[in-house]
């Protein structure tokens, strides 16, 4: 008697954290979905994420490719070989690089958010999504020029090297992020189905169901889903 009363005892506490999980998620969601830039991600599921990260491995990869391979060359000199490979990194990206980098990185991410491809939705926060892109560029190339300024005999101490490469590191990974972002959003929009859109959450609520009460056999969530099609094919009907 005893032993079954801890059970129920620790299925309620079970339960009881479950939904408090779930409101937390809720609205940790609700939060996400009204700011900027990010907001969207809120929309986008585990498949839209997963498919997007082969693009961008190979985008980054490519993209970063003068780096390492450069870092690569310098180890086989001999005056290089009490240095690691981050610090040979440090000295392809210390100059400014990083900065061209993010420029660079900016052009396919102008070209996917502005236009959509056919039968897909609009690309979510354009108009942020624009300005963001157009404040680093500004940045990384205003910067650059300093770099390269600093270079110059009369301008040697004037800028201060160490954030001018801070600040390159910060805009850099802002991009990457942001060209990240722009891909999930982008995959997120093709192969748009409406009706697909309005049955999702009837048949996630359904799989939440049959996770919280497992003893629901399969015909009645069968039925139950075969009566929300049946509604929606009336609303159709009468529609048209």
């Amino acid at each position: 008697m005893q032993g079954s009363q801890e059970t129920s005892t620790a299925q309620g506490l079970l339960k009881f954290i479950e939904s408090k999980w779930r409101a937390v998620k809720f609205r940790a969601y609700k939060i996400l979905e009204i700011m900027p830039i990010v907001g969207h991600l809120s929309r986008c599921t585990k498949q839209h994420h997963k498919s997007s990260l082969r693009e961008f491995i190979i985008t980054i990869l490519f993209g970063t490719a003068t780096f390492w391979v450069t870092s690569i060359f310098l180890r086989t000199f001999s005056v290089n070989k009490e240095l690691d490979f981050f610090e040979l990194i440090y000295k392809t990206v210390s100059n400014g690089q990083l900065f061209i980098f993010a420029v660079g990185m900016l052009g396919p991410i102008v070209l996917s958010s502005a236009e959509d491809p056919r039968n897909s939705k609009q690309f979510p926060g354009r108009v942020n999504h624009f300005a963001l892109i157009v404040l680093l560029g500004a940045l990384a190339a205003g910067m650059y020029a300093l770099v390269l300024a600093g270079r110059e005999d009369v301008a040697k101490g004037m800028f201060d090297a160490d954030f001018l490469f801070s600040s390159s590191v910060l805009i850099a990974l802002v991009v990457v992020g942001l060209r990240y972002l722009t891909i999930v959003y982008r995959r997120s929009t093709v192969h748009f189905d409406a009706e697909g859109e309005m049955l999702a959450p009837v048949t996630q609520f359904a799989a939440d169901f049959n996770e919280r009460h497992p003893l629901t056999t399969t015909s009645q969530l069968d039925n139950a889903a075969d009566a929300m099609v049946s509604r929606l094919d009336n609303k159709k009907g009468v529609q048209q």
